[in-house]
């Protein structure tokens, strides 16, 4: 698969996200198929964040990964996300950490708008919905929310 990883936010904290978000986020990526992995940057503009989605539809997989969790729908990636032409299939997901999940597609690129706990290697909804989004396996918002299983992740569990 081919993933690309936009890193969103004032160019000031690109290095600071690289540093905290992605090095965890490469970790999780190692046991799937990655033939290409490209990151790139945007700074949070709808104006930007739309035209950096759209150069990155070429790919299977974009994943977000922003200073602040996507808070709402109206916040810069969902709206970009619709601006450039796709769906948001799921915003929020009932598990913690990472209830702030946000799935949705452009064309057939899936995108995910990761939640700030992808930072940490402590077991996440990322690691719940990464298989199947790999696997290209059909992901509703019912799908995403009967993942919760009780809610709550283990905080012993770790990759």
């Amino acid at each position: 698969s081919r993933v690309a990883v936009l890193i969103v936010g004032d160019a000031r904290v690109w290095e600071r996200i690289e540093r905290s978000h992605l090095a965890a986020l490469l970790q999780r990526l190692q046991q799937f198929p990655v033939s290409v992995l490209y990151v790139a940057h945007a700074h949070a503009t709808d104006a930007d964040v739309t035209c950096q989605l759209r150069a990155l539809a070429q790919y299977d997989m974009v994943i977000t990964l922003t200073e602040t969790s996507i808070m709402d729908p109206s916040d810069v990636v969902p709206t970009s996300i619709a601006a450039a032409g796709g769906t948001i299939t799921c915003y929020g997901a009932p598990v913690e950490p990472g209830n702030l999940l946000l799935i949705g597609h452009i064309g057939s690129t899936m995108v995910m708008g990761a939640p700030g706990c992808v930072r940490g290697m402590a077991k996440n909804v990322v690691d719940l919905v990464l298989p199947r989004l790999f696997a290209r396996v059909a992901t509703s918002a019912a799908d995403i929310y009967a993942m919760a299983n009780g809610g709550l992740l283990g905080t012993e569990d770790a990759l």
